[in-house]
């Protein structure tokens, strides 16, 4: 694997390299925004947080973006709504840095291609109870 670990932390490597590195769930979390009461004021919602995904090898890389959660497919299911952010700069095949906005795309199209929701759900799941139930409920209805 080419891996490079630059002084500001960040990692250089071909895309590759990226795909063939495991990453692992680290932690996830939801918006800390005002939530509303549906059943009181019947407004819309969104549900939104983030994710962060590292690789349990040396250098680490570091892989988080924003989603939120799409009603509309039956149960909740979430999706990403930014752009990744991450200590990854991504090399061409001539081992030269790609242009910022080509490698940010490169890594949307990384984490569109990863199984993440069912890990990013489960540990906001674990972590707020109310989502837990809201899940449960709306695979039953």
């Amino acid at each position: 694997m080419d891996l490079k670990k630059l002084d500001e932390g960040c990692v250089s490597l071909r895309l590759d390299s990226l795909l063939s590195t495991p990453l692992v769930h680290l932690v996830s979390g939801l918006d800390e925004e005002e939530r509303v009461d549906l059943k009181r004021d019947g407004k819309q919602t969104t549900i939104s947080g983030y994710t962060e995904w590292v690789s349990a090898s040396e250098p680490t890389i570091s892989l988080g973006w924003d989603w939120h959660l799409n009603p509309l497919r039956g149960a909740p299911w979430c999706v990403r709504s930014s752009l990744p952010r991450s200590n990854i700069r991504l090399l061409d095949e001539s081992m030269r840095e790609v242009e910022w906005r080509r490698s940010q795309l490169a890594l949307a199209g990384v984490v569109d291609a990863m199984s993440w929701q069912e890990s990013t759900q489960a540990a906001i799941a674990s972590r707020y109870a109310w989502f837990a139930e809201m899940l449960t409920f709306e695979s039953h209805s």
